[in-house]
């Protein structure tokens, strides 16, 4: 195996310009067979003004993830996505499959993207780490995946649905692939 795919969706609150706050983020990998999931605070958020607690109740009403609720710190975002990827390459092992030579991380958007091209910008990784958005391979939204679910999805249903479309297309482990079709 030359590469292994992930899907890494995350969901939180954000108001205007202000910086995206991490509420959850879930790590699918359809080959390795696990999904991973964590919950982030994002209590410090209830002490902003008025026009942004109305925004984030919004953003709970569309992600269904409540603004006050316990988690780790968003500081342990890196740690926690590294350990998800580190995990399936120990079930890998243990397996008896090969490990992969390069990691291709997939998620949906330019944010999102950019958000975990920072979490894994750290040295120390096992191979390197491609960070790749969803909507260059044209993958449909996760609602157009699961159109009969009439109430938002959660952000682990996200993730193996796109994880899920990944393996469908064969894409999991060639990034190139639907370009060359």
């Amino acid at each position: 195996m030359s590469a292994l795919s992930f899907v890494v969706e995350c969901d939180g609150f954000q108001h205007g310009n202000d910086e995206f706050s991490l509420k959850c983020m879930a790590v699918a990998c359809g080959r390795a067979r696990t999904t991973y999931y964590r919950i982030f605070n994002t209590n410090a958020l209830l002490t902003k003004g008025p026009d942004a607690l109305r925004t984030y109740r919004f953003q709970t009403l569309h992600h269904g993830l409540a603004l006050a609720s316990t988690g780790l710190p968003p500081s342990m975002a890196r740690p926690v996505l590294i350990h998800a990827i580190l995990e399936a390459f120990y079930d890998l092992y243990e397996r008896g499959e090969a490990v992969p030579a390069q990691v291709i991380i997939w998620t949906k958007g330019t944010q999102k993207t950019a958000l975990v091209r920072d979490l894994v910008n750290c040295p120390g990784l096992p191979c390197p780490f491609l960070v790749r958005n969803l909507e260059d391979v044209a993958c449909p939204t996760a609602k157009q995946l699961q159109p009969a679910d009439p109430g938002p999805l959660l952000t682990q249903e996200k993730a193996l649905l796109f994880s899920t479309w990944l393996l469908t297309e064969g894409l999991d482990s060639d990034p190139i692939r639907r370009r060359t079709l």
